[in-house]
């Protein structure tokens, strides 16, 4: 796991990035922490990107869908190689 953050036009963006090669109940766990994790920076005006990627996510498809859906900035490593980050709006 790594986690980096840096200021960007004023804005604080909080990067968090991780690789699964298990699935198991510790990723819906995940999920639910970085849901939270992201409403509470939010709150206190810092965006949050999470990069996530790995062959665990194939048995936990539904809570990352769930994040996915609820979280703005949530990329995969192809999304990333593809250059997602650029076409961001910070």
């Amino acid at each position: 796991m790594f986690i980096s953050s840096c200021q960007l036009v004023g804005k604080i963006t909080l990067f968090e990035t991780n690789f699964y090669n298990d699935g198991g109940s510790k990723l819906e766990a995940v999920c639910g922490e970085f849901r939270s994790l992201n409403d509470e920076l939010n709150a206190q005006n810092i965006q949050f990107v999470w990069a996530t990627d790995g062959p665990g996510w194939h048995t936990a498809k539904q809570p990352l869908e769930e994040v996915y859906n609820y979280n703005y900035y949530m990329l995969d490593l192809g999304m990333l190689e593809a250059g997602a980050l650029n076409e961001l709006t910070w």
